[in-house]
C-alpha cells in the first residue's frame, strides 16, 4: 500500500481506495459524475455516500 501526503492528485484510472484511521474510502468514476463511498470494517455495508455531477461542475465554470 502506497502514502499519500496532502495534496493534490489526479485519478487517472477510474477508481482508487483510501485508507483512512479506520475508514476505507472508494473513490470512482461515473459516466456522469464521480461516487465516494465511506466503509468501515465491514465493506460490505457504506456508512456514506456522496455524488457529484459532471453538470454541476458546468454551471460552477459558467458562474465564474
Amino acid at each position: 500500500m502506497h502514502e499519500l501526503k496532502d495534496g493534490d492528485y489526479t485519478l487517472i484510472d477510474g477508481a482508487a481506495w483510501i485508507k483512512a484511521k479506520q475508514f476505507s474510502i472508494r473513490i470512482r468514476t461515473t459516466i456522469n459524475g464521480i461516487l465516494v463511498v465511506v466503509y468501515g470494517e465491514n465493506k460490505n455495508k457504506h456508512l456514506a455516500c456522496a455524488a457529484a455531477l459532471d453538470t454541476d461542475v458546468k454551471k460552477d465554470r459558467a458562474l465564474a
